[in-house]
């Protein structure tokens, strides 16, 4: 990300004033000509970019209007992943562990969450540089995060199979092979296939149960900031928010390539 100051200069001149009077300007001098309008626009304006580089006021109104629009963004995709998991918890096996209440309810979970950081007031050009804009972010991050692991986590409930099928399958097949020592070779192969899809499942079974407990200690984690909300020191919990944060979008890439292995196309 660019510099603060970078950033407050670059939206300056982009506004619709310096734009607006330099046109007029220009034509002024055209009109006249005489180079003294566009002169004295020109040192107007190397002022108010000296201005805007220096004032931490200015630099509230941008760091503002940059958080409302990436609240706009961040809303848009969290609508995105959330009908995303609502259609995931429609599909076999989730809906069948949740009607037995055997799989949490991610989706409600959320949507409380969300509630929770709804209830907020807007945030305000004199929190913009504080730690409350910090542990908004936090929260964001948070929501960003609930989602895509959960997806991740219904993910793997999604994977063919499971570990007794294929252990059973692979006794048959021993028994098979035991019975029949002369389709040893053919069958082999097939053996092998079974041996590394239950080591797969395995680790899957593992990946799963890591994000389960993820999944779990990001509630707890969400009402410790809201909580510290506008606190002196929101930078231990920031560094952890962060971290979930990234094992969510790696979480959020694995279901990606999971889904193009599966059916040949992203999600």
């Amino acid at each position: 990300m660019k510099p603060l100051w970078t950033r407050c200069v670059s939206h300056a001149f982009r506004s619709l004033t310096i734009l607006g009077t330099g046109s007029a300007t220009l034509l002024l001098s055209a009109v006249l000509w005489n180079p003294l309008p566009t002169i004295l626009w020109a040192l107007g304006v190397s002022g108010f970019l000296a201005f805007a580089a220096t004032s931490p006021r200015y630099a509230r109104r941008v760091l503002t209007r940059e958080g409302a629009a990436r609240a706009i963004c961040s809303e848009a995709r969290r609508d995105h992943l959330a009908a995303r998991l609502a259609t995931a918890l429609e599909r076999e096996p989730a809906r069948h562990l949740a009607e037995r209440h055997a799989l949490p309810d991610y989706l409600s979970r959320f949507q409380a969450l969300a509630a929770r950081r709804h209830e907020l007031p807007p945030e305000s050009e004199c929190m913009a540089l504080g730690p409350s804009s910090l542990g908004r972010q936090t929260l964001d991050s948070l929501l960003d995060a609930y989602l895509r692991l959960a997806l991740a986590r219904l993910a793997i409930l999604r994977v063919d199979g499971g570990a007794s099928q294929v252990e059973r399958e692979i006794t048959e097949l021993e028994a098979a092979i035991a019975r029949e020592p002369t389709t040893e070779t053919i069958r082999r192969r097939h053996l092998e296939v079974l041996r590394a899809r239950l080591v797969h499942i395995a680790e899957e079974e593992l990946r799963g149960q890591r994000l389960a407990a993820q999944l779990e200690a990001i509630p707890a984690l969400f009402e410790l900031t809201l909580e510290r909300v506008g606190a002196p020191a929101m930078e231990s919990d920031s560094e952890y928010a962060a971290g979930v944060l990234a094992q969510s979008e790696e979480a959020e890439r694995w279901v990606q390539a999971l889904h193009v292995e599966r059916e040949g196309q992203p999600p």
